[in-house]
């Protein structure tokens, strides 16, 4: 049994080199419908609709408080594993155990 080293430890809980995060500012509406992620952000040609599947897929879906990020902002944390992580400020008006819940 081999024992964990600082180093290993280190090398162990970095990120993993394909993680990265995308950050949508600008953000009008946000909704969520039949396990689809909408939302609609202001660019530069006028606004810009994004539409993300979340159904099947390994998302984790946060509302918080937008203290370390913009409150017109959504956050999307990929870990590089398989997982992400969608961050949704407080700002927007949306329940996301309803929405997520509802009948199709």
């Amino acid at each position: 049994m081999e024992l964990l080293t600082n180093e290993h430890a280190e090398s162990q809980t970095a990120k993993h080199p394909r993680a990265k995060t995308t950050l949508f500012s600008r953000v009008q509406s946000v909704k969520l419908k039949k396990g689809v992620l909408m939302f609609v952000t202001i660019g530069v040609d006028g606004l810009e609709e994004h539409f993300f599947l979340i159904r099947d897929k390994n998302v984790v879906l946060i509302k918080k408080n937008s203290g370390d990020m913009p409150g017109n902002s959504i956050k999307f944390d990929d870990d590089g594993h398989n997982t992400l992580l969608v961050t949704i400020p407080n700002t927007f008006d949306i329940d996301l155990m309803d929405a997520m819940t509802a009948a199709f």
